[in-house]
């Protein structure tokens, strides 16, 4: 276990090596098309860095240090290919998956090349030290290693989480965005989660305005029924993500976005569950009240937590279908 937790220190430090020596590229535009300078990227706590085209510069760099192939091989760094072995990444933007401990145990890779045929992004594979749905990128970095964060957002990709570190800090505190690495939320990362902030502590969730992200918003509800704090989400306008939105209208513009888009979960559902209905004819709008009334008495027996946001929701649908208060009630509440 030391000789591979060894080797992804020594990977880190490489990849981190070859982002810093690139003054301009494919990788630099990325990032800056991210939200990113350089500059950020460099710097603790993130150090992010950049795996080159060749086939076996980091075999051959840590074989330099005494790993052994069968060594690179499980802890994911390097894969067989054509009867040889090959780095496991190449040509892509390297985004360092630390433990609790500060450690890298695995990475996200994100391709620059842009053929059709690669994944965009790709995860150190299972290891003894790394599973994708048991870490969340970011949490050592934002929400473990410093002041005690208001809220949690959770966004899906790394690029988003470096990106929302360069919020403002509010009135009530900051926030502190951590990525699921590509992954929908899942239960281990839940209690990793639980585990590293405070009882109270509010999360947010982050979604893309489409059929994905209503299939996430549910799950999410489902994982977080027992969460001791406030349960949120923001879904942003379509074709837009966290760290475009700070590429785009910089720190200050992106944080006032996403207050004004911040709503409960509970909300959010019922507004994906709109989402594609005949709202302009009276038998789509009583179709969608009665399927919003069952999903919030549902959720309201599961989640007691969420009976005070009830009042709330049943106004702005209400208002939205142009159904008067007493059926959007009883839709809820049957008599």
């Amino acid at each position: 276990m030391d000789r591979l937790l060894e080797a992804h220190q020594r990977a880190a430090a490489f990849y981190a090596g070859q982002l810093a020596r690139l003054a301009c590229g494919p990788a630099v535009d990325y990032l800056r098309s991210r939200g990113i300078p350089r500059a950020l990227a460099r710097a603790r706590p993130w150090r992010l860095g950049y795996a080159p085209w060749g086939r076996t510069a980091l075999l051959d760099h840590l074989r330099r240090f005494g790993h052994t192939d069968d060594e690179l091989v499980a802890a994911g760094l390097a894969v067989p290919y054509g009867g040889r072995l090959t780095d496991a990444f190449r040509n892509r933007v390297m985004f360092p998956v630390r433990g609790s401990d500060g450690r890298v145990r695995g990475f996200v890779g994100r391709d620059l090349s842009g053929h059709p045929r690669v994944p965009r992004y790709r995860n150190s594979a299972t290891t003894p030290l790394y599973t994708k749905s048991n870490h969340l990128y970011a949490l050592t970095e934002r929400v473990t290693g410093g002041e005690a964060p208001a809220a949690v957002l959770v966004v899906e990709g790394p690029a988003d989480a470096v990106a929302l570190s360069r919020l403002p800090v509010g009135a009530e505190g900051r926030w502190a965005a951590v990525s699921t690495c590509g992954t929908a939320l899942t239960g281990g990362q839940v209690e990793l989660l639980a585990s590293a902030v405070a009882p109270g502590t509010a999360v947010i969730v982050c979604f893309d305005p489409d059929a994905a992200g209503r299939r996430a918003a549910d799950r999410a509800y489902q994982l977080l029924y027992d969460w001791a704090g406030p349960v949120d989400a923001i879904v942003l306008p379509p074709g837009t993500d966290p760290a475009a939105l700070v590429a785009r209208s910089g720190p200050q513009g992106a944080d006032r976005v996403l207050r004004r888009c911040r709503t409960s979960l509970l909300a959010a559902r019922v507004g994906f569950g709109l989402a594609g209905r005949r709202l302009d004819e009276i038998e789509g709008r009583v179709t969608a009240l009665r399927a919003a009334g069952a999903l919030l008495r549902r959720s309201t027996e599961r989640a007691p937590r969420d009976a005070p946001l009830i009042p709330a929701i049943a106004h702005s649908l209400s208002v939205r279908l142009g159904i008067d208060g007493a059926t959007t009630a009883d839709s809820i509440y049957p008599p």
